[in-house]
């Protein structure tokens, strides 16, 4: 008895974790982009703050708590690719050099064919679990085997738009950053 209410439990949470990480893999590619600093690495597009969201209604993560208008890996991967854009589309505005040009294009194009297949590995792994946990008395050493591929699916996506947003921001110097961010 105390097994099956243990699976049980686990179950349960586990559900709730897999609505949210498929809501999260299944982010559409066009995210708000943060309009007061023009960057991926600012606040909630809601811009009320944790505490705020913590306290808005009391209906499903996605739509009225906590999670509403908080970024999502996918929404933070396609913001990452704007960014890197936005400094190649405004390249003679900002003082970029061809150098500088040929680098950002080349960050952008990994950046960009990166995010495709970790957005698929994602998907995969969502199903993954989804499919494990549909099934008749799934293992508890599988089902967290599972998680933790959902997991590093995701950590590997926000990874690698994060790692190509430093990348672009170091081929820029200060005073082009600063002209960047007023566009």
């Amino acid at each position: 008895m105390g097994n099956m209410k243990l699976l049980l439990t686990l179950t349960i949470l586990l559900t709730i974790g897999l609505t949210c990480t498929y809501a999260f893999a299944n982010a559409p590619e066009k995210g708000n982009q943060d309009k007061d600093t023009g960057m991926m690495m600012g606040s909630c597009p809601n811009k009320q703050g944790m505490m705020n969201m913590m306290k808005r209604g009391t209906g499903g993560m996605q739509d009225h708590g906590m999670m509403a208008g908080c970024p999502k890996p996918g929404m933070i991967a396609r913001q990452a690719v704007l960014e890197i854009r936005k400094y190649l589309s405004n390249a003679e505005k900002i003082g970029l050099n061809e150098e500088q040009i040929k680098q950002l294009k080349a960050i952008n194009e990994r950046l960009e064919t990166n995010i495709i297949k970790k957005k698929a590995d994602m998907k995969i792994a969502v199903i993954r679990l989804k499919n494990l946990i549909n099934s008749d008395m799934p293992e508890a050493a599988s089902v967290k085997a599972r998680v933790k591929e959902v997991s590093k699916a995701m950590e590997d996506l926000l990874d690698t738009a994060t790692q190509a947003v430093v990348d672009a921001r170091r081929i820029l110097t200060p005073e082009e950053r600063k002209r960047a961010s007023t566009l």
